[in-house]
């Protein structure tokens, strides 16, 4: 049987909780008619548009024809509503087909040619922050992050109550900038104006667990839970946290309610295994 370890445990309840975020003709184009970012603000690293000429080229003939083909006929389609059906179709074949930067880059280049609303640039910046968690080269995320925050602060302000939009925003300024404390403010002024926006909470929760601070981490994973009970998988952030600290007892105590809830066959017994291990480190009766 399967052993499972820690790390295992914070995997499946982030799967849980990441709300990632992820949405043929004849014509070809090249890749220069692949509208360019306004501005590249990247100190180090390897820009957008190098990124995309690099994803570009490393494609399979036949997707790029295909990419191109959209591309084309987006580009020269005066109708609005069929050119964002377009966009969307090639952003979801591009999200399945793993190629996370490109989907994004098209879902921001939608926003940008269709007039879109805040909700548009919102996942366009989701997009681009969910994708830096699959790069294998570090020096593409200083863009990606940077492109998420684009999108981000366009759309708080042609949304200013735009509450996610800010949630994404401040995560972005944790992880992508030398000014995280700006970002983790910007959250908890989320949840000040809204205790219920389990987003907010999520994103604290993983910065206390970075910052070692495992206790305000428990708290708000706990409130998250309360808002979201769908979100069992935290049981399994919590007792985590709880064996980290030492506490068994709180430890088995949410991992046995994980199993309760929990019908995944193969999950239950990693818990359970974990639970049988935990319980021999209670002192005997």
């Amino acid at each position: 049987m399967r052993k499972l370890s820690s790390l295992q445990w914070i995997v499946i309840g982030t799967a849980i909780i990441c709300i990632v975020l992820l949405r043929f003709v004849s014509t070809q184009s090249t890749v220069e008619n692949v509208p360019k970012i306004a501005s590249q603000e990247v100190v180090e690293g390897h820009s957008l548009d190098e990124q995309i000429n690099f994803i570009r080229k490393g494609m399979k003939n036949e997707m790029l024809v295909l990419v191109n083909a959209f591309i084309g006929t987006i580009n020269t389609n005066r109708d609005d509503v069929k050119r964002v059906q377009m966009y969307d179709s090639l952003i979801r074949f591009l999200g399945k087909s793993e190629e996370y930067v490109y989907a994004a880059f098209l879902s921001e280049q939608k926003a940008a040619k269709n007039n879109g609303s805040g909700s548009d640039w919102q996942q366009a910046g989701e997009r681009y922050s969910s994708s830096t968690g699959f790069q294998k080269d570090e020096g593409n995320i200083p863009a990606l992050h940077e492109a998420a925050m684009r999108c981000f602060k366009k759309a708080i302000e042609l949304e200013p109550k735009n509450l996610d939009a800010k949630v994404g925003l401040g995560i972005c300024i944790v992880q992508g900038t030398n000014d995280p404390m700006k970002g983790i403010t910007m959250l908890l002024e989320v949840v000040s104006a809204d205790s219920t926006n389990v987003n907010a909470h999520l994103a604290l929760a993983e910065f206390s667990v970075r910052r070692n601070a495992p206790e305000k981490a428990i708290a708000r994973y706990v409130t998250a839970l309360r808002l979201r009970p769908d979100y069992y998988g935290l049981h399994l952030n919590i007792a985590q946290l709880y064996e980290q600290m030492g506490d068994t007892l709180n430890a088995i105590s949410n991992l046995e309610k994980y199993v309760r809830i929990e019908n995944d066959p193969l999950a239950k017994n990693d818990v359970e295994n974990a639970i049988r291990k935990l319980r021999t480190k209670l002192p005997s009766q």
